[in-house]
């Protein structure tokens, strides 16, 4: 049976630690992914030069920058809540919904991130209903690393 859904309704994802290992292993697969697109052929650093020069595998230039440590990389805070929403809403997200984030402060290892979304608004349409939520991930400080909104069509 379907869910029913109201304004007000919430879907949260609960106390995932931070650690360097992720972020490590995100920066390695983006480097992979990102590195033919970044660079012209022939002209590609190798990855622990490339390393170096980012704040989130290198602790001493995030220091420099005013972190208090590596911070994790804005793609891994995408998928913790596409992976919440995937667990709530199925397949049907990943193919018809949407989501828009802003990165507005920074976490690293050792945060524990709280994430949500909050049926906002819905709205009737073709295909059933568009839920629109607002999504967001908080650390254990209760400070906003990431807000957003994600949009879904459910029957």
């Amino acid at each position: 049976m379907a869910r029913t859904w109201a304004i007000g309704d919430r879907i949260e994802y609960h106390n995932v630690i931070l650690s360097q290992k992720d972020f490590d292993q995100e920066v390695l697969f983006g480097w992979e992914f990102l590195g033919p697109v970044v660079f012209e052929p022939g002209a590609r650093p190798s990855f622990d030069d490339f390393a170096s020069t980012t704040v989130h595998t290198n602790p001493d230039l995030a220091r420099r920058q005013g972190l208090r440590g590596t911070i994790a990389p804005g793609t891994l805070f995408v998928a913790y809540i596409t992976d919440m929403l995937l667990g709530e809403l199925g397949p049907s997200w990943a193919e018809r919904g949407n989501l828009s984030v802003k990165f507005v402060g920074p976490a690293g290892s050792g945060d524990t991130l709280h994430t949500s979304a909050t049926v906002r608004e819905i709205v009737p349409c073709d295909d059933g209903k568009q839920l629109i939520f607002d999504v967001s991930i908080v650390d254990q400080r209760g400070t906003h690393i990431v807000k957003g909104e994600a949009r879904a069509t459910v029957p």
